[in-house]
Parts: C-alpha cells; structure tokens; sequence
C-alpha cells in the first residue's frame, strides 16, 4: 500500500508528456483537442514513437 503511488507515477508522467505533445501540435495547426485527433493523430504518433 505504501509503494502504491509511486507505480502510477510513472503512467501520469507519460500522459503529462503526450498531452504536451498533443497541445504543441494543436497550436501549431491552429485546432482543437479533437482536431488534433480527427486530422493529427499520425503526427503525434510519430512524436512519441521519437
């Protein structure tokens, strides 16, 4: 119980980093969030796979 905090750290860590990513290329594409997912998802994916 002591240590359960500590597994997800690593999770949030990761979707912090993603939804930086996400927010980066929703402004540099003028869009919304879910523009960024219609119309970019591949470019975000090739970010992240980076």
């Amino acid at each position: 119980m002591a240590f359960g905090s500590t597994r997800v750290m690593r999770t949030c860590g990761m979707m912090g980093e993603v939804v930086g990513y996400a927010a980066y290329i929703g402004k540099k594409n003028n869009t919304s969030p879910r523009g960024v997912y219609e119309k970019h998802l591949s470019e975000l994916m090739n970010i992240i796979k980076d």
